[in-house]
């Protein structure tokens, strides 16, 4: 049981070692100076040291035990056989016991001395260990120092790019407003030529017309629309461009593109229609599908020809059929007209010289008469 125990000590020992080994070899592939893997490469031939004597101490008592073994199994055998000679038996019992003695102090001897060296070895172990705790220690501060120094010079950097972005952003708004200043003396250069030879025929102040554009699921569709629109002279000139649009909308925060035909409708009406040219496409809203709503939008015009302005804005006045006279024939006294004004030729005006007429117009919702003399002479003066 003796020998069973030390040789379980020794086996002990010898894992011990192997692990400061490992951990020594360990140690020298993390260091990363030569200082460090000096150091590392000590420990570990050390460590090295330690697992070979260990070993060997590990063989020795298993050679010794295994040769205990062998010396029981022939003290038994002998022990069987020496019955008749007693006293042959005795003295090889007492050589056997002085053997065993022997053995016995070799055995302290050498567990002695393997205290002594794993002590040596622990001792030595814990030297290594805080010599390294203060070469991290010296390495963490030298490292404080270095980051302390680099976010005073990335704080110098920065303040000094920040500089530099202030001024270069001062230069760059006096640059735009210098520009800005000279585009708007162009501009006002340009709009004073251009109002001094064009003055009689561009508008140049508020027009009371307005620009109108949306888009329509199917032609059908908008031709209906356009016709309703025409009908209730809401609209004085309208463009539908028939390709094929591919609109992109956001619904509820995702992303939806319509690839199923759209056709676009652009058209102009003077500012007082404006209210029912919205109330007529909400009411008839052209599109199948309804989200999102009818996409409807106003754009007043700033500027145009003054004469396409004022046919906008007679186009779409409001009909009074209380004043209507366009499918009336005309009276007996009148022998100079024998056709209804529809069938006169508009591009002809010298059919009307020389005859006087009255034309029924509507003012704040009153029916008045006006002679064509007082338009002659109106446009003479």
């Amino acid at each position: 049981m003796r020998l069973d125990q030390e040789a379980h000590e020794k086996a002990l020992a010898e894992q011990k070692a192997k692990d400061d080994l490992l951990k020594a070899q360990r140690a020298e592939e993390l260091a990363q100076s030569q200082e460090d893997i000096r150091a590392a490469q000590e420990a570990a031939a050390k460590a090295q040291k330690a697992f070979d004597d260990a070993e060997e101490e590990r063989k020795k008592v298993a050679a010794h035990k295994k040769q205990l073994a062998e010396d029981l199994a022939q003290k038994e055998a002998e022990a069987k056989n020496a019955e008749a000679a007693a006293k042959a038996a005795a003295q090889a019992q007492k050589e056997a016991e002085e053997s065993a003695a022997q053995w016995a102090k070799q055995a302290a001897a050498a567990k002695k001395k393997a205290a002594a060296d794993m002590a040596k070895a622990e001792a030595e172990q814990k030297a290594h260990q805080e010599k390294l705790a203060a070469e991290k220690k010296a390495n963490q501060a030298k490292h404080e120092a270095a980051v302390k120094a680099q976010q005073a010079a990335f704080k110098k950097a920065k303040e000094a790019a920040h500089a530099a972005a202030l001024a270069q952003e001062e230069s760059r708004k006096k640059k735009e407003a210098q520009a800005i200043a000279e585009h708007k003396k162009e501009m006002a250069a340009r709009r004073a030529k251009f109002e001094a030879k064009f003055r009689n025929v561009w508008a140049t102040g508020p027009t009371g017309v307005s620009k109108f554009h949306m888009t329509v699921d199917t032609k059908s569709n908008a031709d209906d629309l356009i016709a309703g629109l025409f009908a209730k002279t809401l609209i004085a000139d309208v463009e539908k461009m028939q390709n094929t649009f591919v609109r992109t909308l956001s619904l509820d925060g995702t992303e939806k593109v319509r690839q199923d035909g759209v056709i676009r409708i652009t058209g102009v009406t003077s500012d007082d229609r404006v209210a029912e040219l919205i109330e007529h496409v909400a009411e008839h809203d052209p599109n199948h599908i309804k989200t999102p709503a009818f996409d409807l939008v106003i754009i007043p015009l700033a500027a145009g020809s003054t004469e396409y302005l004022a046919w906008v804005k007679e186009q779409t006045l409001k009909k009074d059929d209380s004043a209507a006279f366009f499918n009336e024939k005309p009276k007996e006294a009148m022998k100079a007209l024998d056709n209804a004004v529809g069938e006169i030729d508009l591009q002809h005006p010298d059919e009307f010289k020389g005859v006087q007429t009255k034309a029924k117009l509507t003012v704040k919702g009153k029916a008045v008469e006006e002679d064509d003399e007082d338009d002659e002479e109106e446009d003479e003066k």
